[in-house]
């Protein structure tokens, strides 16, 4: 037994045996950085970054659920986290304790579900990371639980899986696994992915509330400000929004589309993006004088609206 090694015991919670099987036929790869884990090394220094960024990890207690071969515990042990990785996978926890003894980096490993380790260790980490597993497993919702009872009050939590829709389906499966040949296929399976809103109500199920501020004037005010994930998410919005004025304006003949409510507060961090956005649709005759404008009475707009209908 090794310094960084704990007891293996029998996995409780949610796990598919198959899951299991298919990561543990390749754990032999899991350092390989030109192997079937190659996606996973490319994105480890961003999540890396991104982790650290927002929860500063040194002297912090960490703990990695589905950690894999470690790829992530270790860099983030590297950066001063203390950090403890959990996996039921009985060799691919022997390939991340070996990595770690060779390399010589302190990480806790142990063979153990996100569920059964929050029933001995309940807000016992500041910063709890699950990568990459939520698509794996049989009961996600059950997991979020577990990570939930298991960060400290006031902790954060990093979860990353894979939106089930036709992108994800044509680059995650078809993609990677089938053209490029990134990753084995039947790595994934499309029917467990994850919508975003799923996620979501999942999360509110488990007890998670968004946090005080966590609303569109803290999204504007991080875009304001410069934060990447904050303009990525107005740009996003923005086109999705451009797209449905496309496909109403094509059936109701507009010329002009007054954007009302909060949201029109938001000036060019929206309505910038947006006209871009519209303009790819230039080409289409009944959208070359549509204009888009923010209301004049902005966040008031629904509330006058809604007085005048009463008044009627």
């Amino acid at each position: 037994m090794t310094p960084h090694t704990q007891p293996h015991s029998q996995p409780h919670g949610s796990h598919d045996p198959a899951e299991i099987a298919k990561f543990e036929a390749t754990a032999q790869r899991w350092w390989d950085p030109h192997g079937a884990f190659r996606p996973l090394h490319v994105l480890n220094p961003v999540r890396l970054a991104y982790v650290d960024a927002r929860a500063s990890l040194r002297g912090k207690r960490v703990l990695d659920v589905g950690c894999g071969g470690g790829l992530l515990s270790e860099a983030m042990a590297k950066a001063g986290a203390n950090v403890t990785g959990i996996d039921l996978g009985t060799a691919t926890v022997e390939v991340a304790e070996l990595h770690a003894l060779e390399s010589g980096v302190a990480v806790r490993y142990l063979r153990e579900s996100a569920e059964q380790h929050a029933m001995e260790n309940a807000g016992a980490y500041d910063i709890v990371t699950c990568m990459e597993m939520l698509e794996h497993v049989p009961e996600p919702h059950a997991v979020l639980g577990a990570l939930r009872t298991l960060v400290k009050p006031g902790g954060d939590v990093f979860v990353s899986t894979i939106n089930r829709n036709l992108k994800a389906y044509l680059l995650a499966i078809v993609g990677a696994e089938y053209v490029l040949n990134l990753l084995e296929r039947g790595t994934h399976t499309y029917e467990r992915f994850i919508r975003h809103s799923e996620l979501a109500r999942w999360a509110r199920e488990q007890g998670w509330d968004a946090p005080p501020g966590a609303d569109a004037k803290e999204l504007a005010a991080a875009a304001t400000s410069g934060d990447a994930l904050a303009i990525k998410a107005f740009r996003r919005g923005a086109t999705a929004v451009a797209a449905t004025i496309a496909s109403v304006a094509a059936v109701c003949d507009l010329d002009l589309v007054v954007i009302g409510g909060g949201v029109a507060k938001s000036g060019s961090l929206l309505f910038d993006p947006l006209r871009a956005a519209l303009s790819d649709y230039a080409g289409l005759d009944f959208l070359r004088t549509l204009r888009v404008v923010p209301a004049e009475l902005g966040g008031d707009a629904g509330l006058v609206g809604a007085a005048a209908l009463l008044r009627a």
